[in-house]
């Protein structure tokens, strides 16, 4: 549309106005997305209770965390990684639970020492 030879010059400045515009509300939703996705990434991260869960959680998110752009070469995932990494350190002090029969998901064992 800008291209076109006969176009009206007023008609060009504002299509690249709203062309402008709707880029940068595409750039700011898109980045307020990724955002989001770490701080609601870092709770989760922190609600691990054993390293499985860590693993199963991390793996589990990864079409989450491609749909919100939180992919390898971004500093976002690169934050991730950090946490996810930290508290992996803080689990490995504390011994380890396994869930208990039953249908709460919430109630853990110790694994027995050998």
């Amino acid at each position: 549309m800008l291209r076109k030879e006969d176009m009206d010059a007023d008609l060009k400045w504002n299509a690249r106005r709203e062309l402008d515009r709707r880029l940068y509300a595409a750039r700011t939703t898109y980045n307020e997305k990724r955002r989001t996705y770490l701080s609601l990434a870092r709770v989760a991260v922190g609600m691990a209770k054993t390293l499985v869960e860590l693993e199963k959680w991390f793996i589990g998110e990864a079409a989450n965390r491609k749909a919100a752009g939180v992919v390898p070469e971004t500093t976002e995932y690169a934050d991730l990684v950090k946490a996810c990494g930290d508290r992996k350190r803080e689990l490995q002090q504390q011994p380890q639970l396994i869930p208990t029969k039953g249908n709460n998901d919430d109630q853990h064992e110790a694994i027995p020492a050998e």
